[in-house]
Formats: C-alpha cells, sequence, structure tokens
C-alpha cells in the first residue's frame, strides 16, 4: 500500500481484502491480466486509488509493457478530485515508481487531442510530445529517464553505465570508506539506484538498526510506502502524521535527485520531534564523481546539534510576571504554528517550508489574522512575536509541527524543489 497524496492511497490490484478500506473492487490486476492475454497487451504495474477519509474509490493508474526499457502509462479516474494537486501528486509517484523501482528508461502517455486540461498537466510534469505522433485522435507524450524530474536549468552530465558505476564504488569508494565504520560520525554512500551501500555504524544506529549491513538497500525512492514508513517511524507514524511523515521523506529523495541531476553540493536541516526540543542533523550531500565527470554516488554526511530547546528558550524571552492581564485570545491550529515558529526566529520562507505551503500563505496569515488579532497595524513580525511573548501567547510547541521535517538553504535547490511540489 502507498501514500501517494494528502489522504489518497494506491492499493496494489489483485490483493482482494484492503483493511482500512474494506473490499477492493474487481478491477485488479489479475484480471488486467487475464484480459490482455486475448490481445497481447503486458500490464506491469496496476493500483486503485483511494480517498481514504471517504472510503471513496477515485480511479486507477497502470502500466501497459511497450517494450524492455518503456511502458504506456494510464489513469482513469471515476470521480474526479477537487484538486489538481492530487492527480499531479498520484501520477509524480507512479513516474518515481517506474523509473526507480521497476527501472525503467521511458514512459509515454496518451492524451486525447481535444483534452487541453490533460495536456498541459503531462506536460507540466514534464512529459514531451513525440514527433506529434497521433493514435486514435490521441497525442503521444514521452518522458525519458534522465530527465525527470524535469528541470529546463539542469546543465548536461555525463552518464556511465550502472556496471560501471558499481565497480567504480566497489574498488574505488568502499575500501577507503569501510575504515571509517566505527567512527563517531554520521555518513552514508548511496549509489545512483538512490540505495544505501555503506554506512557508519553511528548513521544506522539513528533510524534505529542494531549494525550498518541493515542499512544496506534502504532508500528514500520508496517514500510512499506506507509499511516501511511504520518501520521506521514506528508509533509516531499515525493518521496525524502520515502525511508529513511521507512528505518528509519524498523531499529528502528530491534532494538527492537534484545532487545526481546538477553534481553540486546541498546542505539541510534535518529535524527530528522529541519530547522537549528537537534533534537536529545539520546535513551535507556530496557528489562522487567517475572519471568521466558523470555522478555515480553521493555521500551524506551529519552533525547532531541542538537548534533549540524549546522550555529553556521560551523561559529565557518570556519576560517576569506581567505587568497587565493579557487578553484570553484564540488561536488556529495554523496560527499557534506560524506564530511559534517565528518565535524561534524562523524566516517567512523557512516557516512556508516546514508547514509545507507557500510563502505568500504565511505572509497572508501574519498580516490579516495575527496582526489583526493581536492589534498590530500592518504586518511587522518583530512587533507580532514581542506582544506574544509579552502576553505569554506562546507556551509549548503545536503538536501539530512535532513532527520530522526539513529545511534547504541553498537558493538554486529551494527553488528547484519549489518548482516541483
Amino acid at each position: 500500500m502507498w501514500y501517494v497524496a494528502f489522504d489518497i492511497i494506491a492499493y496494489e490490484a489483485g490483493h482482494g481484502e484492503n483493511p482500512a478500506l474494506g473490499k477492493i473492487p474487481k478491477n485488479d490486476l489479475k484480471l488486467l491480466r487475464n484480459c490482455s492475454s486475448k490481445h497481447g497487451i503486458q500490464y506491469l504495474f496496476a493500483v486503485d486509488l483511494y480517498a481514504k477519509s471517504k472510503k471513496l474509490h477515485l480511479g486507477n493508474m497502470h502500466l501497459i509493457k511497450a517494450n524492455n526499457k518503456s511502458a504506456i502509462l494510464k489513469y482513469e479516474f471515476s470521480v474526479l478530485p477537487a484538486d489538481s494537486e492530487i492527480i499531479h501528486s498520484s501520477l509524480t509517484w507512479l513516474i518515481d515508481y517506474s523509473f526507480n523501482i521497476l527501472n525503467l528508461q521511458w514512459l509515454i502517455i496518451r492524451v486525447p487531442h481535444c483534452d487541453i486540461v490533460r495536456q498541459e498537466l503531462v506536460k507540466k510534469i514534464g512529459f514531451r510530445i513525440r514527433t506529434k505522433r497521433v493514435f486514435h485522435d490521441e497525442i503521444e507524450y514521452t518522458l525519458k529517464n534522465e530527465f525527470w524530474p524535469y528541470d529546463c536549468t539542469m546543465p548536461k552530465i555525463e552518464t556511465v553505465s550502472r556496471s560501471a558505476a558499481d565497480e567504480f564504488i566497489n574498488h574505488g569508494i568502499l575500501p577507503y570508506f569501510e575504515n571509517s565504520i566505527n567512527s563517531p560520525i554520521y555518513s552514508t554512500i548511496v549509489d545512483n539506484k538512490y540505495e544505501i551501500v555503506i554506512c557508519t555504524k553511528k548513521s544506522a544506529e539513528s533510524i534505529g538498526l542494531m549494525n550498518p549491513d541493515e542499512a544496506k538497500g534502504l532508500s528514500y525512492k520508496c517514500y510512499s510506502c506506507i509499511e516501511k514508513a511504520k518501520s521506521v517511524f514506528h508509533s509516531l507514524y499515525n493518521p496525524g502524521t502520515e502525511n508529513s511523515i511521507h512528505l518528509y521523506a519524498k523531499k529528502i529523495f528530491r534532494i538527492q535527485q537534484f545532487v545526481f541531476k546538477h553534481g553540486k553540493s546541498v546542505s539541510y536541516t534535518d529535524m527530528m520531534p522529541y519530547t522537549c526540543g528537537a534533534k537536529n542533523y545539520l546535513v551535507t550531500i556530496s557528489p562522487i564523481f567517475y572519471p568521466n565527470g558523470a555522478v555515480v554516488a553521493i555521500q551524506t554526511t551529519a552533525i547532531e546539534y541542538r537548534l533549540f530547546g524549546y522550555h529553556d528558550y521560551l523561559k529565557y524571552l518570556l519576560p517576569q510576571p506581567k505587568v497587565q492581564t493579557a487578553i484570553d485570545l484564540q488561536f488556529t491550529q495554523r496560527e499557534q504554528e506560524v506564530l511559534f515558529l517565528l518565535s524561534l526566529g524562523c524566516t517567512q520562507e523557512e516557516v512556508a517550508q516546514i508547514l509545507s505551503v507557500q510563502r505568500a500563505t504565511i505572509a497572508s496569515i501574519i498580516r490579516n489574522q495575527l496582526c489583526t488579532k493581536l492589534g498590530i497595524a500592518g504586518s511587522n513580525t518583530k512587533l507580532l512575536i514581542q506582544t506574544a511573548l509579552q502576553n505569554r501567547y506562546l507556551g509549548q510547541i503545536p503538536k501539530s509541527i512535532n513532527l520530522p521535517f526539513v529545511i534547504t538553504f541553498e537558493e538554486e535547490l529551494t527553488s528547484w524543489m519549489n518548482r516541483l511540489y
């Protein structure tokens, strides 16, 4: 089972009973394969999409084999979601699955000539018209693995075969890294299949593993796999946190893709929630180059630090006994989140990244909701925080943001990430 978008899960067809949703409709993969034998069609993969909270079947997506390296992607929605981002997220997930799990090199999608909305959607994702070929009044679009995620600014990076890359890693990288396995550092080597090939003992222990060998093969490319998320986050993974956790894993996977695609080092803050404050990692990912300039692997290094201890920090900031009694104001959950993060010194851009919204949304909340509620003219963030502290509107960390999240630093990386979401 996969968590592909907010409240939307993909359940692989052909598995009968879904304990979360009940009986699965009979348009499953087994039936598709049986039917396909009559027409010479080979289905590689098929999933049904559900709105989990409403227990509503939205539609299905499947891949039809074109040849050994490519497949035709088809999707149908029986109930069209009101939010187009659900369709976008569902398709990008299947593209990730096709390229990184099934190891396909090309995807083909055919769109009705008259369906302008769907044409714009597939072009936004990165599909390009394939020499304007039309099949039964359908336009054929294609997407190549090396151009996904699509980025018109991406430099030309040299390539190397996977066998040559593996040999380089095994003979040129691992012998040196093995001497560091028991060192008190966080470091990991990830190959061009986005899988961990080796890591230090300390890195393995940071995700709850007993030894580095257990980490081999783990990958953020499985960011939507519900079972893997449960195995890593345990009790933290629940209906209130699942969307944030899958988005967190997806963002780290996209950061890794950026390094592979652009051949540049990047840094970000990886924050993990704990009872009193936050455990944070300042992470740097650097490319490892083959002699011809191709990126064959990436190395992740991290240091652990405390960005802030909520209770100690607020105790220091809060003034001593108030001179006057504050008005008992009620704040929405989102207002509490924004106010708390601003009090910790986060910029509007960082708050937007943490809450997975646009910066304009945060600016609007500050100006039209928080400042208005506290009687502050305009959008004075400094005065807003001073007023909130003086009146003790800041206390415990809101439970809704006591979750893992990622903050990126480089402007180029942040811009690239924003275009993908």
